[in-house]
């Protein structure tokens, strides 16, 4: 059983008058004003206390701050009030929380035994009752994990379907209030609340083949997959899709776009059709080919300075980088067999190498490093500030490893053909490429 004693849940979050100040005392914490100096102010989770009377709660890295005691209290409603195994008392200018009698309720499921909040056996007290955290959705595994919505089950969050009842989805992104995806069967870009809700569509005309997704600013950027032109359309919904690329261009092949990156300036692609890196200004213009004989380049990322992209069935397979404005190509890696998606954070590259690995180099090339084998093909690579995310859609399976490598879990299975991939602070989205398609939500 799980014992948590009057001084740890004081200084977890109970609040104090500001007449009270904290002392110490035999085996319980207890409150008395002290006139004309600040008393102790609250201890913080393994943080010391700040000064003066009555500090609030302090953090994880420190404790409240304190001020100045405005008095004595008169009364018992000035007290600290009714936590679990305490009860508030205010005699001669002594503010303190007595224990309860033992068995008295405690938080909701627990009970008092000599001044000690006492869970059932598997259960934890969290934010002020003992929870199963095996199977609270609000607790899951841990206090204050919560599932956003769904199920918790053996102490592990179960994912949500966030849209369905369309066919073959190819791509999903995520900004701070919406996930994105393309519905290329059908021809629709549609999006739909983080939190799930009605589905917005976004653009159907000039969409008959909608394939790769990017997101930025106040747009949403897809690439057609039966024109080759790459679009807009705003992120709320209003207004009509825009054509950022001209049809009439000169190009050896149709193009054929197959991943999408954006920065603030530019919309960034790869076309194994015509085997070139390019780019298109965000408000349309002029197409800029960056790079050309690439030999079927698919995945994409861009940050401050460079474009990064995986070359991949040509037996040139490899991950390469090129200058945003255009200049001279440097590789990555290569000797890679078939490499698809690729992400970059916190100075690294990571790509999934669709045998079975998922791999990172420095943004440089340097120190190249298989973080995860897996024995079966991979797709789509997304990264956070701890962990590296992929998808394997034979197996259905949503795996991650951390960023430094380690052991790989799956955090989610029996998906349908899982696709690509997005991640935001919280959660983890992909998309079920399959007739029914779904968008799926789950918290990390």
């Amino acid at each position: 059983m799980e014992v948590v004693h009057v001084r740890w849940m004081i200084a977890a979050g109970l609040v104090l008058s500001p007449a009270c100040t904290t002392l110490i005392g035999g085996d319980k914490d207890y409150y008395e004003v002290v006139g004309g100096q600040g008393g102790a102010g609250g201890q913080g989770d393994g943080g010391a206390g700040g000064q003066g009377a009555a500090g609030g709660a302090g953090s994880a890295s420190g404790g409240g701050s304190g001020g100045t005691p405005p008095g004595p209290c008169t009364s018992a409603d000035e007290c600290p009030g009714g936590g679990a195994c305490e009860v508030a008392a205010c005699d001669d200018n002594v503010c303190g929380l007595a224990p309860a009698e033992d068995e008295a309720p405690c938080g909701g499921s627990g009970a008092c035994e000599d001044g000690a909040c006492v869970c059932p056996s598997g259960e934890q007290y969290c934010a002020g009752e003992c929870v199963d955290t095996a199977a609270d959705p609000l607790h899951c595994g841990a206090c204050d994990h919560s599932c956003q919505g769904g199920a918790c089950e053996a102490s592990r969050c179960q994912p949500i379907v966030l849209a369905d009842r369309f066919r073959y989805a190819g791509d999903v992104v995520v900004d701070a209030e919406r996930v994105y995806w393309t519905n290329h069967y059908s021809g629709f870009v549609m999006s739909v609340p983080k939190d799930g809700g009605e589905p917005t569509l976004l653009a159907s005309d000039g969409a008959s083949s909608p394939w790769a997704l990017a997101v930025g600013g106040q747009y949403v950027y897809w690439s057609d997959d039966s024109d080759g032109q790459v679009y807009r359309a705003r992120s709320d919904g209003e207004g009509d899709p825009e054509l950022l690329t001209d049809p009439l261009r000169s190009t050896p092949l149709r193009p054929r776009p197959a991943a999408l990156a954006v920065d603030a300036t530019h919309v960034y692609w790869t076309d194994p059709q015509v085997n070139e890196i390019s780019k298109v200004p965000i408000e349309g213009g002029e197409v800029v080919t960056l790079v050309s004989g690439q030999e079927d380049p698919f995945g994409i990322a861009v940050d401050a300075e460079y474009v990064y992209w995986t070359v991949r069935l040509s037996g040139q397979d490899a991950v390469r980088r090129v200058p945003i404005g255009g200049g001279e190509v440097e590789e990555i890696a290569t000797g890679q067999y078939e490499p698809w998606g690729i992400a970059i954070g916190a100075g690294y590259v990571y790509w999934a190498d669709a045998p079975d690995a998922i791999h990172r180099a420095t943004l440089e090339g340097r120190d190249g490093e298989v973080l995860a084998e897996e024995g079966y093909d991979l797709r789509s690579v997304a990264v956070d500030g701890e962990h590296v995310y992929w998808t394997a859609p034979d197996e259905g399976v949503v795996r991650r490893v951390p960023i430094e490598g380690g052991i790989a879990e799956t955090v989610a299975e029996g998906q349908d053909t899982v696709w690509e991939i997005a991640l935001d602070e919280t959660s983890v989205y992909w998309i079920n490429n399959t007739d029914p398609g779904r968008v799926m939500k789950l918290a990390k």
